[in-house]
């Protein structure tokens, strides 16, 4: 396997990746801006909200609306839970691979594109693919 990690999203394979959104009004603006401002740009983002009570929805509508992203975002108007959420957007999902990141989460910039070259260069048999992460507190700060 070689270790140049670096890939070009041209003509690399589609990436899902779906947003999981539940009272996360607080922290989903930098969330999606993190994915927004991903490397990789082969991406069919998906992002839903599973019937927040606060207003998540409102923020991340206006924040689509704002930046005119053909991004498709699925509001619940009831709550299904994490597993019948994921089961929906799996449906939906036409990429080679799949990225979840919850909404009150954020991703470095060239997450994906290190994953996708990771994955392009292992066997076939390997499905799935995780990564170490930073703790941040509420307000940004790293922690140990």
């Amino acid at each position: 396997m070689a270790n140049d990690l670096t890939f070009t999203s041209e003509n690399g394979p589609l990436v899902t990746v779906f947003v999981a959104c539940y009272n996360q009004s607080r922290f989903v603006e930098e969330c999606l801006d993190s994915v927004r401002h991903e490397t990789y740009a082969n991406l069919q983002i998906i992002i839903f909200d599973d019937c927040s009570k606060d207003n998540s929805v409102s923020v991340i509508d206006t924040w689509l609306k704002k930046r005119r992203l053909d991004w498709q975002f699925i509001p619940h108007t009831r709550n299904m839970g994490i597993c019948a959420s994921l089961n929906q957007v799996l449906r939906l999902a036409r990429g080679k691979y799949i990225s979840m990141v919850a909404a009150d989460d954020v991703w470095l910039p060239d997450k994906t594109a290190r994953q996708v070259a990771m994955m392009e260069q292992m066997p076939k048999d390997i499905g799935v693919l995780y990564s170490d992460a930073f703790q941040i507190g509420e307000n940004g700060e790293m922690l140990p």
